[in-house]
């Protein structure tokens, strides 16, 4: 009944922040409700939050959409499609949305609806006769890792003319915000070949710009992501973490040593011998710039 209440005032409210109680209301109903009922009544009006003009209402609808379908344990194969060819068209075009908090909303939750798709993925196959699974798992499998990579390289590639800070300087804090929250877990969904390609070789961008704290938060995240991604990509790192070293910047410098002792720990608990030594090669080279700095000093 609270259900039927809730979602026949959907289309009738004016106030943004009814609107804004009504998406919270529809998140407290989400934890309560069926899978079923989560799919037919919630996630319409949802859908219907994210087309809104009012940014304020998308960055609530976003993260209540990531919630409420966080309950949803079950998925006939009626909705296989649902997830591919009924959310994500209304989530790509917020990658491009003209206001700088909508896409932020989307890069802070990127990786929770990467792993909700994939998980709305498991349970539709899982529902599936086995003689069709194999097959349709590894198709659309692909087909939501090539939605995401776009949504990735769209939000790491954000360059809107509107984003302008006080100081008529770019305003990087999509691309940070992706980073900071999401890229970590995108580089253990992505795989290890597309972290490297899509986002791996995005964030090597972030040391050629001109914000300190563009730099920053490729320092500060780039642990995680190498170790999702392998010791494959430590040659790639031993300039780079040399360049963090020489930064002008005392922040981007602390957090390059930072960095640095991360993946030592991290290289400790690698059992392969030819791997330690190629570990070791690079942090000794590091090591060496980082002695020769102290010594400048």
């Amino acid at each position: 009944m609270v259900t039927s209440v809730v979602s026949s005032c959907v289309q009738s409210l004016q106030l943004t922040t009814s609107k804004s109680s009504c998406l919270e209301g529809l998140g407290w109903l989400a934890e309560r409700l069926t899978s079923d009922l989560i799919l037919e009544r919630l996630l319409p009006q949802l859908i219907h939050f994210l087309t809104s003009a009012v940014p304020s209402v998308i960055t609530t609808a976003v993260a209540v959409l990531v919630r409420s379908l966080g309950h949803v344990t079950s998925v006939p194969r009626s909705e296989a499609k649902t997830f591919p060819e009924y959310i994500l068209p209304v989530l790509s075009p917020l990658a491009k949305h003209r206001s700088v908090s909508v896409r932020c909303a989307l890069a802070r939750h990127l990786a929770s609806l990467a792993s909700l798709a994939s998980k709305w993925l498991d349970m539709v196959i899982t529902a599936s006769p086995p003689i069709h699974a194999a097959t349709d798992y590894h198709s659309e499998l692909s087909n939501l890792h090539t939605n995401f990579e776009d949504l990735v390289t769209a939000l790491l590639e954000d360059s809107n003319t509107s984003n302008k800070r006080e100081d008529n300087k770019q305003d990087n804090s999509v691309k940070q915000v992706l980073v900071n929250e999401s890229a970590t877990k995108l580089a253990v969904w992505l795989g290890r070949q597309k972290a490297t390609d899509v986002l791996l070789s995005h964030m090597f961008t972030f040391l050629n710009d001109s914000d300190s704290q563009l730099r920053y938060c490729f320092y500060d995240n780039i642990s995680g992501v190498a170790s999702s991604i392998g010791w494959h990509c430590s040659s790639m790192l031993k300039p780079l973490m040399e360049q963090g070293l020489g930064d002008p910047e005392e922040m981007v410098v602390a957090r390059t040593i930072s960095a640095i002792s991360v993946i030592l720990i991290v290289t400790i608990t690698i059992t392969s011998t030819s791997i330690i030594a190629a570990h070791i090669t690079i942090i000794t080279g590091i090591a060496v710039t980082i002695a020769i700095a102290i010594v400048a000093l």
